[in-house]
């Protein structure tokens, strides 16, 4: 695990991070650990890896990134990316897929909003990369 804060100097400076290079922005955490992990690997060749990542590491580097066998990346997903499956988009694929379970999830009042319950599918399966 790594920790981090954003500098106070950069705060506020989001269309200069967008503009550089990966290995510059702070998405370049999520690439630091899959390498981490691909370390790891190959000290534990019987053992299936896999790193988990909010939104933020919806980074398409990431994806594309080589990474050995065994080694697996789960990410909660930001983008609707292009995918190699028969729907062609992410949003769909996981749409298509069975649900494997379900739960509620109490989601607190918040300014006008009042108290509710959110249902929640878990849906998953394997996904790649691919250009529309």
């Amino acid at each position: 695990m790594k920790t981090w804060t954003r500098a106070e100097a950069t705060k506020g400076s989001a269309a200069q991070r967008k503009s550089r290079p990966v290995h510059e922005k702070e998405s370049a955490k999520w690439i630091e650990g899959l390498a981490h992990l691909s370390a790891l690997k190959s000290r534990c060749a019987q053992t299936q890896l896999v790193g988990i990542g909010d939104r933020e590491s919806d980074v398409y580097e990431l994806f594309a990134a080589e990474r050995p066998d065994g080694v697996d990346w789960l990410v909660r997903a930001a983008w609707n990316r292009c995918a190699r499956h028969p729907q062609r988009y992410l949003w769909q694929a996981v749409l298509d897929t069975p649900a494997a379970g379900y739960t509620e999830l109490l989601i607190p009042a918040r300014g006008a909003r009042t108290l509710r319950t959110a249902r929640l599918t878990l849906r998953y399966g394997g996904v790649r990369n691919s250009v529309c």
